[in-house]
């Protein structure tokens, strides 16, 4: 006896876009002073007002924009000291009140409405750990810090309490914070989900736009895609230039052509 299933796929993807829009995502922006005014403006400005909430991470508070004090010295020395206080202030508290956790710096920016849609097709019950993946230094690699990368509350609650809160489990301190962090999610068993799509196409881009569209000299371990036959997203970056007059270093255009790879 054969049983066939029709699948619905416009109530999927109705489903899948609905889910979307609900999300509750905190982008958190590693800034410093000196920026407050320049960059996290543009930021918060533009792209950063379709977050949930949007908070800017740095020392010293601003009566415009949401800051968030974490108590660390400046300075690249000590990115992973800051990205650390960060997730366990983070924990503390907002870990009820949102789905998804956005780390980036300040000169980045995102498709929030494309990030949404990526975000939509993970459970929240699972650990998520998703950005650009670079397959060096370990297992199953790390995810880059310049591109910016996205947790939900399970992997937020699990870096804190079999991470950080358990004796010589992960590097609390140090410079190489994107790799610390990926480090850490391994040990305590937080998978890295690929953000390539069915097309072989990335969805974060860790080094400037240019070589988004026309490739990369890195490889596959730094980066695996093929050169953008669209430019549809320069005139966005265009525009965000030339509004905020800042010149971000990287972007993170998160695309959605088409299924991603597992």
């Amino acid at each position: 006896m054969f049983y066939f299933f029709t699948l619905d796929l416009h109530n999927e993807k109705s489903y899948l876009e609905e889910k979307a829009k609900r999300l509750r995502i905190l982008c958190y922006t590693m800034t410093v002073p000196a920026n407050l005014r320049t960059k996290a403006i543009a930021v918060n400005n533009t792209w950063g007002a379709r977050c949930t909430k949007l908070v800017f991470v740095t020392p010293e508070p601003s009566s415009s924009l949401h800051t968030m004090q974490v108590d660390v010295q400046e300075g690249r020395g000590h990115l992973t000291d800051k990205t650390v206080k960060t997730l366990i202030a983070l924990y503390k508290t907002y870990k009820n009140d949102f789905d998804w956790f956005y780390k980036c710096d300040d000169d980045v920016y995102i498709i929030m409405e494309n990030l949404r849609h990526l975000l939509a097709q993970h459970d929240s019950y699972v650990p998520v750990y998703l950005g650009h993946q670079f397959r060096v230094m370990t297992k199953q690699g790390y995810l880059s810090g310049g591109a910016g990368y996205a947790i939900n509350r399970k992997a937020l609650e699990m870096i804190n309490v079999n991470g950080f809160q358990v004796s010589d489990t992960c590097q609390i301190s140090g410079k190489d914070e994107d790799l610390d962090i990926g480090k850490c999610f391994e040990k305590i068993g937080v998978k890295v989900y690929s953000t390539v799509d069915a097309f072989g196409r990335q969805a974060f881009h860790p080094f400037g736009f240019q070589k988004a569209f026309f490739g990369h000299e890195g490889g596959e371990n730094y980066y695996v895609s093929r050169p953008y036959e669209t430019v549809n997203i320069l005139y966005i970056v265009i525009e965000w230039v030339r509004k905020s007059k800042c010149k971000p270093k990287q972007i993170s255009v998160t695309m959605y052509p088409g299924p991603m790879k597992r």
